[in-house]
């Protein structure tokens, strides 16, 4: 499983913790009182996920993600 347009993922952005969900961009939105960051495919951050998977870290804006979990 990679990153992809419906990916729900959970980061680390220079350690600390993101929650990620490619779809429309909507901005932050939570669910069960947990935040998450609601990204398009198309975007800076969405085009750098693309095709990643659990474990692949990048840098974007000079700061590392990694991912920690993906479904």
């Amino acid at each position: 499983i990679t990153v992809g347009e419906g990916s729900l993922l959970s980061v680390t952005v220079n350690g600390n913790p993101l929650n990620i969900y490619i779809a429309a961009a909507l901005g932050v939105m939570k669910y069960n009182n947990i935040p998450f960051q609601v990204i398009s495919i198309q975007s800076p951050l969405g085009a750098a996920l693309r095709g990643h998977k659990t474990g692949d870290s990048i840098t974007f804006n000079q700061k590392k993600y990694t991912i920690t979990e993906l479904a």
